[in-house]
């Protein structure tokens, strides 16, 4: 499975967010409001339960905190957790 982070922005919101793919499919975003992060997760499209590896899934959540923090250049923010 391969997991990207891209940081976005929504001109109805005040701050960016980190939308969280995998396989190409936006499974969730990472918000940062008042200084409390937020993981809005959304339905896999195919019905099915998501299914991810926890080491992988948890580099990936790990990744997107220090993309949303400028922690690290947004487009080095996808580690290949393949």
């Amino acid at each position: 499975m391969k997991f990207a982070i891209t940081i976005a922005s929504d001109p109805a919101l005040d701050h960016v967010y980190a939308e969280l793919t995998a396989d190409a499919q936006n499974w969730a975003d990472l918000t940062q409001v008042d200084g409390t992060l937020r993981l809005e997760m959304y339905p896999n499209p195919t019905g099915q339960p998501w299914m991810f590896d926890l080491d992988l899934l948890l580099a990936h959540l790990l990744a997107a905190k220090r993309a949303l923090a400028g922690e690290v250049d947004r487009h080095a923010a996808n580690p290949e957790l393949s």
